[in-house]
């Protein structure tokens, strides 16, 4: 199978499991991916083309335009984020402490997990003595998310400004 994604072996492995083939029967040929912003992380319609081909025995090109591609991608993960921010009275930060929960979905496949910097950026890009990330996927019964223009980073980073300003506004002095 020839495919553009930056996860060959991964791919490997999910069609021979998903085909019931060992996977030395599997052969992928991975393309130059050009851009990721997530999409090439996932191989959703790689057993379907598998099967087209097979039952067919000719070729099968899948390609998605742009807007089918954001339809049938993952979503991304919808997290609830609690910081707590130390900072001494000019605003200079000590401490940050953050419990960061983020929506699985029904199923496991691209959850966020220990091996992915998920959350990490909630410390933001201050020179922060002590900090600490308490992170949990949780399991709920909407539609699965994955890898979609860096995990996690856009919920996290958000968090993170939106309550500096807030300590900013508590402190009486101008967030930047």
């Amino acid at each position: 199978m020839w495919l553009n994604s930056k996860a060959p072996f991964q791919v490997r492995t999910q069609l021979a499991l998903g085909l019931d083939l060992p996977e030395s029967a599997v052969t992928i040929e991975a393309n130059a991916i050009g851009g990721d912003f997530g999409g090439k992380g996932s191989f959703m319609d790689a057993h379907i083309a598998y099967r087209l081909a097979h039952a067919t025995g000719q070729p099968v090109r899948m390609t998605m335009d742009y807007t089918e591609e954001l339809i049938a991608g993952n979503p991304r993960h919808g997290a609830v984020m609690t910081l707590k921010t130390g900072v001494m009275r000019d605003g200079t930060i000590i401490a940050r402490s953050a419990d960061l929960y983020y929506d699985s979905g029904a199923y496991g496949a691209f959850r966020p997990n220990a091996t992915v910097t998920y959350g990490q950026r909630c410390l933001g890009p201050y020179a922060i003595e002590h900090g600490h990330i308490d992170l949990r996927a949780v399991y709920t019964n909407l539609v699965p998310c994955g890898s979609m223009r860096s995990p996690s980073d856009p919920q996290s980073i958000f968090a993170s400004e939106a309550h500096i300003d807030l300590v900013a506004r508590e402190l009486g002095i101008n967030p930047l």
